[in-house]
């Protein structure tokens, strides 16, 4: 159901200026008003010009608390919230100046692709989620998050997730929900709270609400109260049971309803506390999906990745997305082998790995042994090429793109530390951060449910995420201790999946020796960038 299209209202013709602002062209209509494409004139900066309906404008209480509510959200330093430059009135006309984002829209993403790959739905929840619980802990509570509102940019593992139009015109017609003084419906009935729709106070539990409808439409390409009128829509929030994911994905695990219903709860106090209590849960229940046997995903969306739930290799994209910019990138780095006796595991951690029990070992024969020394005069041919590439270009001047560490799985686009500003830092923290939460959720499978098939599962999604993560220099060390946190946990639920028992006991020793080096490591910037620290327990 579309977003009701604002009042008529003469539009602003290219050419015109407006606030100080050179408008170009119409980019967007909302129930708001109309977002154009326009340009600075003092900054000669391109913006997204967001000016309001007059109609919604007319109490001057209204345009008040708007002026207000625009210099708080403003305030809000976050890579997933659309930067406000600029927010005020001319002629009586309020406007935003926004970050103007190239990309396209979750909407038409999920028009054009339908219900989307699991993993994929993981990053794009968290980004908004976090995005959400910074805003809430200054206050703001968006009121109209919807895919309209998820903008993306970027392909596969590059893929960047804004939040944008956040709500502050929501409350312009004097009520604390979606209802103008003279009655009419403001925002989108098919994401709305009951509390929104019956007038009753709105709070960070009301952007839960509506972030649990998209999760829904993200797991099953369908809104989740599709009716006739928007009438019909506002009373099913109201009034019917939560809708339901696997009643369209038969292959979902009931897990996922559970997740909904949570989410969508009629009661407030019923849902999540937070929008980041909702990612973590999904997160969850997305490994427990991917530890089974039951999951079938379609293909994947052009230039996405699939990941396949019996497989440790890393997803590759599968294809150019259309009308996307393409540059050539280096392979992602695959994970290897850690353990002899676990060959689906990943790299670097054999000297650590307990011996393989008896009648595990296969007899080594003269041609296998001929190969390994040809294998290992080619190891060293290529060693002794790259460090004199290393070298000739150290003397020429120049600097390798991607640096080269021995022994490293993690590729980096960050030439040195002091290249990396503050932004793209806090982006990499609450992306690494993102990965411990998964992992987190796998310690949950493994030690608290004994689930070890499924955890065993989580923990190859980790170090597929791992693999595709690139470290800034500030967290290589830690991204790459966590890399063999999860080697050595895969290796512990394997063990245990097969009743190995005795033979887990190694990788679990390696695994807790770990833990300290990574709190140490990670732990300034995740209290810096995302206001929490880890604990031995977490991991």
């Amino acid at each position: 159901m579309a977003e009701p299209a604002a009042p008529a209202t003469p539009p602003l013709a290219p050419g015109t200026e407006f606030a100080g602002y050179l408008i170009w062209e119409i980019v967007g209509r909302g129930g708001m008003g109309v977002v154009y494409r326009a340009v600075d004139s003092n900054l000669e900066r391109t913006v997204a010009l967001k000016v309001i309906a007059p109609q919604l404008t007319a109490d001057p209480a209204a345009a008040a608390r708007f002026k207000r509510e625009a210099k708080l959200a403003a305030s809000i330093d976050h890579p997933n919230l659309v930067t406000i430059y600029a927010a005020g009135e001319s002629d009586g006309v309020l406007f935003l100046a926004m970050q103007l984002v190239a990309g396209t829209d979750l909407r038409t993403v999920i028009a054009n692709e339908g219900a989307l790959d699991l993993v994929r739905i993981i990053r794009i929840v968290e980004s908004v989620a976090s995005a959400l619980d910074a805003a809430h802990a200054r206050g703001l509570v968006h009121r109209d998050v919807k895919p309209a509102n998820i903008l993306l940019t970027g392909v596969g593992e590059d893929e960047h997730v804004y939040l944008t139009d956040f709500g502050l015109t929501k409350r312009l017609g004097g009520t604390t929900a979606g209802v103008t003084h003279t009655g009419n419906w403001v925002g989108t009935p098919d994401y709305a709270a009951p509390e929104q729709i019956q007038g009753l106070e709105i709070d960070a539990r009301t952007d839960v609400y509506s972030l649990g409808c998209v999760v829904h439409e993200l797991l099953t390409g369908r809104r989740p109260y599709e009716k006739d009128s928007a009438l019909a829509t506002l009373w099913a929030h109201v009034a019917d049971p939560p809708p339901s994911p696997c009643a369209y994905r038969s292959e979902l695990l009931p897990v996922f309803d559970s997740v909904i219903a949570r989410a969508t709860a009629k009661v407030p106090e019923q849902r999540f506390p937070s929008a980041g209590a909702l990612a973590q849960r999904l997160a969850e229940a997305v490994a427990l999906q991917l530890g089974g046997e039951t999951v079938t995903p379609g293909p994947p969306p052009p230039g996405t990745a699939r990941v396949d739930p019996r497989s440790s290799t890393p997803a590759q994209p599968t294809g150019p997305v259309e009308g996307a910019a393409t540059t050539q990138r280096s392979p992602e780095p695959k994970p290897t082998v850690v353990r002899r006796v676990h060959p689906e595991v990943a790299p670097t951690l054999t000297s650590r790995a307990a011996p393989p029990a008896d009648g595990d070992a296969a007899p080594v024969t003269d041609s296998v042994r001929r190969r390994t020394r040809w294998l290992g005069l080619a190891a060293g041919l290529l060693v002794a090429a790259v460090v004199a590439a290393v070298l000739v270009l150290s003397l020429s001047g120049g600097t390798p793109r991607h640096p080269v560490s021995a022994g490293s799985t993690t590729s980096t686009t960050h030439p040195a530390a002091t290249t990396v500003t503050p932004a793209v830092l806090s982006q990499d923290v609450r992306r690494l951060g993102s990965i411990v939460g998964l992992f987190v959720a796998g310690k949950r499978l493994s030690h608290v449910k004994h689930e070890y098939a499924a955890a065993a599962q989580n923990r190859r999604v980790v170090l597929q995420r791992l693999a595709a993560f690139q470290a800034p220099p500030q967290l290589r060390s830690a991204a790459e201790t966590l890399r063999q946190m999860t080697a050595d946990s895969l290796a512990f639920n394997v063990d245990m999946a097969s009743g190995k028992t005795a033979l887990a006991q190694a990788p679990d020793h390696a695994h807790n020796a770990l833990r300290p080096r990574f709190l140490t490591e990670f732990n300034p910037y995740a209290q810096r960038y995302l206001g929490h620290p880890y604990t031995i327990n977490d991991l």
